[in-house]
Formats: C-alpha cells, structure tokens, sequence
C-alpha cells in the first residue's frame, strides 16, 4: 500500500499550498492546452489548481514564448518521479515556481 504524503507550503508572501504525493514514487502532475501528455512537455508539481495554474503562466499570453491555454483544459496525470527533470541552466528559474519537463513516454 502506498502512504500519501502531504506537504504544506507557505512562501514569504504569507500565500499556501500544498503538494500531494505517494510515497512510492509516482507523483500527480498537471498541465494546461493540448490533451494527452508527451515526452519533453512542461508540467506542473502537483495537481491541477488555481496555484499550479497560476505557476504555470498558461493564463498570460503576451510573452512571445508562451501560448495561453484556458483553466478548463487542464489535466492531471500520475507519473514516476523520476521522468521528472528540472529546467536546464536557461530556465532553471521555472524550476523554482514547481514547473517540470516530462521525459517519459506519452500518455
């Protein structure tokens, strides 16, 4: 049987959240736009909420490298923690708002 873990997170801005995740090894993600999850997409650390929604920058579209997607297409998708990968040295600053890159094989 796998154990859920919960982890509280409070920043300095005084916000909160949590991330939930199994004990086992597999983990919740979650992304906005197109369905289905494929090898090297960006995700988001956790599941689908207004907070990882907000992280993911889906809802801004005037940055030229980004491409809006609506909260409604978003979807959550369990995966081992170790498909995941941090950003490389460019972006490395997503990392830090919880966002991801799916190296396993498409869902």
């Amino acid at each position: 049987n796998a154990e859920v873990v919960s982890l509280s997170i409070v920043t300095s801005g005084g916000l909160t959240g949590s991330v939930e995740g199994i004990s086992d090894g597999i983990c919740t993600v979650s992304r906005w736009g197109a369905p289905g999850l494929e090898t090297n997409q960006w995700v988001m650390n956790g599941p689908m909420s207004e907070w990882t929604y907000f992280f993911s920058f889906k809802w801004e579209n005037f940055h030229a490298m980004n491409e809006f997607a609506a909260y409604e297409t978003g979807e959550n998708f369990r995966v081992p923690m170790d498909l995941l990968e941090w950003p490389g040295w460019g972006e490395l600053y997503k990392g830090l708002f919880n966002q991801r890159i799916y190296v396993g094989p498409p869902l």
